[in-house]
């Protein structure tokens, strides 16, 4: 599927409790244990390619929802955007067309250095909402990778990744982990989404068709956020040859060590399951999509 269509208008939304759009005139408390944490000095640089975006659904209604800036390749700057197609329900036309008014939406990402860097959405590609729930879009104009470092798309599925039999032994840093960030609206941690908060998960499992669960804190405005998977990818001076080494070859143009690779995009809760249980759509359903659209730009 390659369009939007009746999708947003259907049963799909009584079925789901996701993490809607963030309203302006409403933001949820932050429930006791949440274990996000607010971007700092001293947080993982990746967290720079996440960005808040604000939609001027009419002159007195707005939404907030988070996008993510990804490359296919090391050493490019950024053009292409991944969000939740639920943020973008009221572009949709029906046939595969959507109404972009760049004068209507605005994008925001803040550097290492604090540097806000601002864009607008000027195409919609693609956005699907069932059984998965992504869009991918174009900006107005790239950004530099000197001031934001996009998120490489990730080279395997995230189960894979995170498999501790391929990606870790004795000795090394650290296991693979996945961690979620966004834009959350909450009225605390969260700050109703002035902030950028993310939250390790304490496991990923498998799901339906396209989303995919793991257990990590988010609410209403951090749909579209980064699901991203940190490894430690060994050299070849660090193979020992004895189980399963992967080396600088199975990942080209990146050098070894410790990395971070974008997996897929925050959706928000299924059903009761609240803020601590979010699902996220996996990459590689609509990696034949995806692949064409990095690769031209």
């Amino acid at each position: 599927m390659n369009k939007l269509n009746t999708y947003f208008f259907t049963a799909l939304f009584a079925a789901l409790t996701i993490n809607q759009p963030l309203m302006a005139d409403g933001f949820p408390k932050t429930e006791p244990g949440d274990t996000r944490k607010v971007r700092s000095s001293s947080s993982p640089d990746w967290l720079q390619a996440v960005a808040r975006s604000v939609m001027h659904i009419t002159d007195t209604k707005q939404e907030q929802c988070s996008w993510s800036l990804i490359v296919d390749k090391p050493h490019k700057d950024g053009l292409i955007v991944v969000g939740a197609a639920h943020c973008i329900n009221h572009m949709g036309l029906g046939g595969g067309k959507f109404d972009v008014d760049p004068n209507k939406n605005s994008l925001t990402w803040t550097s290492q250095s604090g540097k806000n860097i601002e864009r607008s959405i000027t195409k919609i590609y693609t956005a699907e909402l069932n059984p998965a729930d992504y869009a991918i879009a174009k900006l107005d104009r790239p950004i530099s990778r000197h001031d934001i470092r996009p998120l490489i798309v990730a080279p395997y599925e995230y189960s894979d990744m995170l498999d501790t039999e391929l990606f870790y032994s004795n000795g090394e840093p650290f296991a693979p982990f996945g961690t979620m960030a966004g834009y959350s609206g909450d009225d605390g941690l969260g700050q109703k989404g002035k902030v950028l908060t993310y939250d390790v998960c304490r496991r990923v499992n498998s799901g339906p068709s396209g989303m995919k669960k793991a257990y990590c804190w988010s609410y209403p405005g951090a749909s579209g956020g980064a699901f991203v998977v940190t490894l430690y990818l060994k050299g070849d001076s660090e193979c020992d040859g004895g189980g399963i080494c992967y080396i600088q070859g199975d990942f080209p143009n990146i050098e070894p060590g410790t990395h971070s690779f974008w997996s897929g995009s925050i959706v928000g809760g299924r059903g009761g399951d609240g803020f601590d249980k979010t699902l996220f759509t996996n990459f590689v359903h609509y990696a034949s999509k995806l692949d064409p659209i990095l690769a031209e730009h």
